[in-house]
C-alpha cells in the first residue's frame, strides 16, 4: 500500500510541475510572430531578398519592391517584375526588372521607383544587380548596364551574359560558352588558369 501511495504522490507532483510549466510558457509574446504586408496586390513569388547594415530588409517581388523596417512593411510598385536588387550605404535600392532598371531612394520624401533607362528600349531580364565601388551593375541576358552613382551616368555593354560576380574588388561576367570577362572600360577576356571546384570564381591572368 505504501508503494502505491508513493507512486500516486510522484504522479501528482509531476502533474503539478507540468501544469506550472505550461502556464509559464504562455506568458508574453511568442518568439516567432507573423508580419504580413497590408498591400493587396503583392504576388506570392519573390526573386531576391537583401538587408543592409541597419537591418532594413528589401524583397524583389513579382509585383514590385517590399521594404520591412522591423515593425512595418512598405510596398513600391515597379514597371514590371522586380527580379534583382542591391542596396548601397545611403539606403538607395537599385532594382533590375524585366526591360527596365531603376532605383528607389528611401531618404527622399517622395519615395518611388525612378527608371534609369527609357521605356521599351531593352527587353532583357535583369536577373542580377550588384553594387561595388560606387557603381551598380545590372546584368541582363543581352545587356550589361553600369550606373555610376557619383556622375549619375549609365553605360551599356552588349553580349551574351550568364552571370556576374565580384572577386578581389573587381567585377567579372561569364558567358554561356564558358568565357569570363573582366568588366573595365571595356570587357577584357580573362585567360583561365585553373577552375576552383568549390567556388564560382576563377583564378586568372589579368590581360595585358
Amino acid at each position: 500500500a505504501s508503494d502505491v501511495y508513493k507512486r500516486q504522490r510522484h504522479t501528482l507532483a509531476f502533474t503539478l510541475l507540468l501544469s506550472s510549466l505550461l502556464v509559464v510558457s504562455q506568458r508574453g509574446d511568442f518568439l516567432i510572430t507573423e508580419h504580413f504586408p497590408d498591400a493587396t496586390n503583392i504576388d506570392n513569388t519573390n526573386f531576391e531578398i537583401i538587408s543592409d547594415q541597419q537591418g532594413l530588409i528589401c524583397i524583389a517581388n513579382r509585383s514590385g519592391i517590399l521594404k520591412y523596417d522591423g515593425s512595418a512593411w512598405d510596398y513600391f510598385e515597379t514597371p514590371s517584375a522586380a527580379l534583382s536588387i542591391a542596396v548601397d550605404s545611403s539606403h538607395v535600392v537599385y532594382v533590375g526588372c524585366i526591360g527596365s532598371v531603376g532605383m528607389i531612394d528611401f531618404d527622399k520624401r517622395s519615395i518611388r521607383y525612378k527608371s534609369l533607362i527609357e521605356s521599351d528600349t531593352i527587353s532583357d531580364l535583369f536577373l542580377e544587380t550588384h553594387f561595388m565601388n560606387n557603381k551598380v551593375y545590372f546584368m541582363g541576358n543581352k545587356h550589361l548596364l553600369i550606373y555610376d552613382v557619383i556622375s549619375e551616368e549609365l553605360s551599356t555593354k552588349t553580349g551574351n551574359f550568364l552571370n556576374i560576380y565580384e572577386k578581389d574588388s573587381e567585377m567579372f561576367v561569364n558567358t554561356p560558352n564558358g568565357d569570363t570577362y573582366l568588366i573595365a572600360d571595356s570587357l577584357q577576356k580573362v585567360v583561365t588558369e585553373k577552375t576552383v571546384a568549390y567556388s564560382s570564381c576563377l583564378l586568372y591572368t589579368s590581360p595585358s
